[in-house]
């Protein structure tokens, strides 16, 4: 854990080299407790419980404007054991786990055109969102252009499984596609290029390097967005793989929004591949691509009404939209979801979605509600779902029953706000259908949210 060891000791000098100044103090505990009921293998009933707590803690300056900002989340997670079960863990503490979620300091607006953040840190950016231990920058001001830089160590979502008790994500351990080796080191660089201080106009171009030793990844960037007379835009967003030399997602739509009325249009290809240095290349890797409508109607401020409709395909080369062949590569889904307010406190929502084509037949469906009462203090909610499966393909299970089947699940939720600053919830689950036996969940949430 040295690397993150030294990022610590680097967050404690910025602490101590920084001018003083009053600060607030964030903390936010929540606490949830888990319990379980399912079948095994063979089919014995299992009873299991988990306990998990976050602890989100947060320095802010005190200012209207607040330039010093420290943030930080914690996971504690202990699996209490699994009983009456054969393959039950015989030893329950091997998969407790303390992480570190995030914890970074920031520096913001330093000479009214820089941020600078360091620590553990998630980036969210045309690539998705990436952990990471290192430092950000971005400069920026009233240019219209501005760029950010970042460099540091990927952060490792596996853990070492050999390790008793507690244990940390470790950066230090990269495991690449099939490969598992303790002495490498995942470094990453990257950064972009952005337009700012447009009203109606966004654009970012960016680039991400990857290295192990040898180079993991290496792709580019790009999204963009353009509002015209405050009801009409177009927007895209993409990556492209230097390697495979294709995109590996891309997305293009647009939309009018009349304010009661919005109608949206969008395309949009995902073609996964696996890491540059991975051993797993030779597979294919089929792209998916779905041509998808919404149209979203406001009947007055309590009632909304959604319809959309999609065409995907899924394929190992060129895609046609109009092609269904007989391998039903290609499908359908029409939606309806409707959402209705009853005064102030209370809801009512329902849905139904058709798919037809590829893998078969399906009909989803829902319906649910929640209510306030007692001045809000508490909650009610309640969903419940099922799917109608109908003519699949592929299953050899739903042949002995006409090849069909229904599934169904129901949650429902109750919150009660004991104080200001404290929640507490429980929740119940129930899954069944005819060839499972029903699957029943409880989870119980403390949750409490404070400043000092």
């Amino acid at each position: 854990m040295k690397t993150f060891a030294s990022a610590l000791i680097i967050l404690l000098a910025c602490f101590i080299g920084a001018p003083l100044f009053a600060v607030e103090v964030e903390l936010w505990p929540e606490t949830y407790f888990q319990m379980q009921q399912y079948r095994d293998a063979e089919r014995l009933a299992v009873d299991k419980t988990r306990f998990t707590q976050y602890l989100t803690f947060n320095l802010i300056e005190s200012s209207e404007a607040p330039s010093h900002v420290f943030q930080s989340q914690f996971r504690l997670d202990f699996d209490l054991g699994t009983d009456d079960s054969a393959d039950a863990n015989p030893n329950p503490a091997a998969t407790q786990s303390l992480e570190i979620m995030y914890a970074w300091y920031e520096w913001r607006r330093i000479a009214d055109a820089v941020d600078f953040r360091i620590g553990r840190q998630v980036l969210t950016d045309e690539f998705g969102f990436y952990p990471l231990d290192g430092a950000y920058v971005s400069v920026w001001r009233d240019w219209y252009v501005g760029f950010d830089l970042y460099a540091g160590m990927e952060v490792n979502p596996y853990q070492n499984v050999d390790a008793d008790n507690f244990k940390l994500p470790n950066p230090e351990n990269y495991r690449p596609d099939g490969v598992f080796d303790d002495g490498r080191l995942t470094g990453v660089w990257g950064g972009s290029v952005f337009l700012t201080g447009f009203e109606n106009t966004q654009a970012r171009f960016a680039y991400r390097q990857a290295d192990s030793g040898a180079v993991d990844q290496q792709r580019l960037g790009l999204s963009f967005r353009q509002e015209l007379f405050n009801l009409w835009e177009f927007y895209t967003i993409g990556n492209f793989n230097l390697f495979a030399e294709h995109f590996e997602y891309a997305l293009l739509g647009t939309g009018l929004d009349f304010d009661f009325i919005r109608l949206t249009i969008e395309h949009e290809l995902n073609r996964p591949v696996f890491d540059a240095d991975s051993i797993f290349n030779f597979f294919p890797t089929f792209p998916h691509q779905e041509f998808r409508g919404t149209l979203g109607w406001d009947l007055d401020s309590e009632t909304r009404f959604r319809l959309g409709y999609s065409r995907i395909y899924q394929g190992d080369g060129v895609t046609a939209f109009s092609q269904m062949n007989d391998e039903r590569e290609g499908s359908n889904e029409i939606s309806f979801d409707f959402l209705r307010q009853l005064g102030e406190v209370s809801e009512v929502h329902a849905s139904y979605d058709l798919d037809r084509g590829w893998g078969g037949y399906a009909h989803w469906f829902g319906v649910g509600g929640g209510t306030d009462f007692w001045n809000h203090r508490i909650k009610l909610q309640a969903d419940w779902s099922g799917v109608l499966l109908d003519e699949l393909l592929y299953s050899d299970i739903l042949n002995v029953s006409s090849n069909s089947g229904f599934s169904w699940g129901f949650i429902g939720r109750a919150d009660y706000n004991m104080h200001e600053d404290v929640n507490l919830g429980l929740i119940g689950e129930v899954y069944s259908n005819r060839y499972v036996s029903p699957v029943y969940s409880m989870f119980a949430v403390l949750e409490v949210h404070s400043w000092l």
